[in-house]
This record gives C-alpha cells, sequence and structure tokens, in this order.
C-alpha cells in the first residue's frame, strides 16, 4: 500500500527574515487527513495540512539542515497538543522520533493559522540519529514477514538510486518467520535493541496509539498496519522502529480501547475474522468525522503471527517498562505542568487563528485532555498489574 502523492507547487517561503525562494509545498495526507476533507467535492477542513520540500528544485536545498517540513492542521486535535505530547513521550522513552514544534503559517498575506511543525524521517533524520551515520536502509510501513524483495524495495526511502540491496531486511524476516517460540526471543534481541523496541511499545500503548502499528487494517483480502518505519544498520544485523503520525493519541473515549469491537495488540482473539467497526473520532465535528465503508475492515492485531509473538516474548519486559513510564514521563503531574506549558506557548496563536477552535473551545478541550489523563492510567495501571 503506498500512500497518495499530491501535486508539487513552487512556492517561496520566508522565516525570520531570511527567504528560502525555490520551496515546493503540497497538501500531505491520506484518507483520514485528505482525502475526508472533500464531500462531494466540497472542502469541510478549514485548514489542510502540507509538506515543504526544500530540495526539490535545488538539491542543496536545506532549512536548517533539513530537506523536508510537515505542518499539521491538527484539524482532529482541538488540544493542539496530540503531537508535541506524543513524539516527546518517544524520545524521554529512549525512542528515535521526529521533533516538533508550532508555526503560525500566512500564504499569500493570509493567515491560515496555528500548525504543528514535524520533522519529516528520512536520511537527514536517520543520519543524526544512529550511531552508523544514517548510511543505512529506511523503509516506510514495511512489516517484516515478507521474503520477496519487491515488497520492501517498494517500502525504501533512502539508498534508492542505483541497484539498493534489501537483503538485510529479508533475512531479518526469514530469521523472525523461521524462529521457534523458544528462540523467537533470543532471534528478536540479536536483531533489535530490545530495550528501545519493548519502550517503543509501552509509549505506544500508554498513549493509546490507535492508529499506528498495532492497528490491523483491511481491505478485501489485504490487511496492514501503517505509520511506522523501520530503520536498517548498514553496518550490522540490527532494525530500529520509528513512530510516525501521532495524531490520533491521547483521544478519550478512544474508538477501540474498552469497546470490545477488537482486543488489544497482545490479547489472543476469540475469532480473526476482520470486523466492521463504526466509529467517531473525539473532538472532530460530525462533518469531519470518516464515512462509514463497509470495504474497510479492522482484524485483532494479534491475528499478526509476528505481532503475537513480539507481545509474547516481551510481556514481562513490557510490563516493567510501563510502570517506569508510569513512574517518570506518565507521571500525571508531570504531563499536567507539560500540558500547561504549552498552553501558555500557545494561548496567543490560538486566539489568532482564525481557522481552528475558539479560545473557550481550546480552553476546554485542554481541560478535557488534563482530565482524561487520569483514566487512561488507570487503564494501563490495571493491564500491568494483571
Amino acid at each position: 500500500r503506498r500512500r497518495r502523492e499530491t501535486a508539487r507547487t513552487p512556492a517561496a517561503l520566508s522565516f525570520e527574515g531570511k527567504d528560502y525562494p525555490r520551496v515546493a509545498v503540497r497538501y500531505k495526507g491520506f484518507y483520514d487527513g485528505l482525502v475526508s476533507c472533500f464531500v462531494d467535492g466540497v472542502r469541510v477542513c478549514k485548514k489542510l495540512s502540507l509538506r515543504l520540500s526544500f530540495n526539490e528544485y535545488d538539491e542543496q536545498g536545506r532549512f536548517y539542515g533539513l530537506k523536508r517540513l510537515n505542518f499539521h492542521s491538527m484539524e482532529s486535535d482541538p488540544t493542539a497538543m496530540h503531537d508535541m505530547l506524543a513524539y516527546r513521550m518517544f524520545r524521554e522513552a529512549g525512542v528515535p522520533a521526529p521533533r516538533a514544534s508550532y508555526a503560525e503559517v500566512v500564504v499569500n498575506d493570509e493567515p491560515l493559522g496555528l500548525f504543528s511543525v514535524v520533522e519529516q524521517i528520512d536520511g537527514q533524520f536517520v543520519r543524526s540519529r544512529f550511531p552508523d551515520g544514517g548510511t543505512g536502509n529506511l523503509y516506510e510501513e514495511a512489516w517484516p514477514v515478507h521474503n520477496d524483495a519487491d515488497q520492501y524495495l517498494k517500502s525504501l526511502r533512502t539508498n534508492r538510486d542505483g541497484q539498493p540491496s534489501v537483503g538485510r531486511m529479508i533475512r531479518f524476516a526469514r530469521a523472525l518467520n523461521e524462529a521457534t517460540d523458544d528462540t523467537f526471543p533470543s532471534v528478536l534481541e540479536s536483531w533489535t535493541d530490545i530495550d528501545q523496541l519493548v519502550s517503543y511499545f509501552a509509549v505506544d500503548r500508554l498513549i493509546d496509539n490507535w492508529d499506528g502499528v498495532t492497528r490491523w487494517i483491511c481491505v478485501a483480502d489485504h490487511c496492514f498496519n501503517h505509520n511506522y518505519y523501520w530503520y536498517e544498520d548498514a553496518e550490522r544485523d540490527r532494525m530500529w522502529l520509528i513512530p510516525w503520525d501521532l495524531n490520533h493519541t491521547f483521544e478519550v473515549p478512544s474508538p477501540f480501547r474498552g469497546s470490545g469491537a477488537v482486543p488489544e495488540w497482545d490479547v489472543t482473539p476469540a475469532s480473526c475474522e476482520p470486523v466492521f467497526v463504526e466509529f467517531d473520532i473525539p473532538g472532530r465535528p460530525p462533518e469531519r468525522q470518516i464515512p462509514s465503508n463497509p470495504a474497510i475492515r479492522e482484524r485483532p492485531a494479534g491475528c499478526d503471527a509476528l505481532t503475537r509473538r513480539l507481545s509474547l516474548a516481551t510481556r514481562d519486559r513490557l510490563a516493567r517498562r510501563t510502570r517506569e513510564l508510569l513512574d517518570g514521563p506518565f507521571r500525571l503531574s508531570t504531563l499536567r505542568d507539560q500540558i500547561d506549558a504549552l498552553a501558555a506557548r500557545i494561548a496567543d496563536a490560538v486566539a489568532d487563528d482564525p481557522n481552528g477552535p475558539t479560545p473557550a473551545e481550546w480552553r476546554a478541550a485542554v481541560g478535557k485532555l488534563k482530565e482524561d489523563l487520569a483514566p487512561m492510567r488507570s487503564y494501563m495501571e490495571l493491564r500491568v498489574s494483571r
């Protein structure tokens, strides 16, 4: 599955007195963030997410060393904080994750409002994060279960020139698939930084990232997970999981958690038959809810053999790591202090945003977010105590 590309438009950018005269801009997103913003050809979203490419027309073009930047509209996030909190949680847990900030965007003298700015996961990202200098392969949404090179070549995001090799990824998938239940933990430890991998899943579940690596979407006979990257070390057999697209986090009530429609990722399901789930996305107005499509179904994550074995092999470590995070970065006082700091930082921008929630709506959403942290925490405390 590949994301739909939208047309790029030449643009000029001005930031803090410096001009970038040759920038490519396009709308960003797939079904949820872009296609669903149009109903019968009529745009229903006040803001659309954008991606700026600084090297599209000039190979040496950079913005403070970056080739690309993502400007997220935060249409489904009335608090304007989900990206910031979620990426910070991953970074504080030791998981390589993009940096995020805020920007007030003006296009042709027309203010569009407040956006979150998220670093792109690309060659520049991996060069700045990994000990091999980032010269290895980066894969977008490639679950390591195939032996077919074409499956990984389609997902490759670096080293695409010439004749790239995906042999290490194939060996990774083969090692996982051929391991017995007894040998799987040792294979996992030999191929990954197990502490980092466990931290990834601990944070992912704490923030209830319901549209991430543990969600399995089925269209016709094809089921897939999404919103993640794998980085492959160039010098040794080592793979790293990287989070991406965290707008559907910290949402209460969650469309899946506790609903009974789809069990948690580490629960053995009673049935692996994909089911149709009709849900409302919290904080999104009725006209922006994703239209029900019976052709799109949900399959329990535990029906994927690799996901099931990952949950079994890391269960004890995951419980310990989750407890550490509950007592550390996910402590209620810590998160609420972070929310208060972010609120003070963006209050004026929210008030000036012509396309965002009103200040009163925003304050109510921020207050609800602070209240929702307690049941989110209680849910995870109950799970790790089992």
